[in-house]
């Protein structure tokens, strides 16, 4: 799966990132990696059924984080635009 250090440079710094669709499309999500002690004694139903709720998860927690983001960036601009009347620029 794709690391948050690949995805979110290109989002902080305003850069479109063109491969956002796909990254979300991903569902390879281990849930052997949940450290968790009761993690041992899950059946494979179950493990099949876990392993979609976490890429779920992971899509909704991507959402909640571009949502975040983009709200910090508007009141930036926002601040910016307000500093820059204050020195006289704009």
């Amino acid at each position: 799966m794709c690391s948050r250090v690949d995805v979110y440079p290109m989002r902080v710094y305003g850069f479109r990132n063109y491969g956002v669709k796909s990254i979300m499309a991903q569902t390879d999500v281990n849930p052997v990696q949940i450290p968790a002690p009761w993690n041992d004694f899950i059946n494979d139903d179950e493990k099949q059924r876990l392993t979609i709720l976490e890429a779920r998860y992971e899509r909704k927690k991507r959402i909640i984080d571009d949502e975040v983001l983009s709200e910090r960036r508007k009141i930036m601009r926002r601040a910016i635009k307000r500093m820059r009347r204050y020195e006289g620029k704009e």
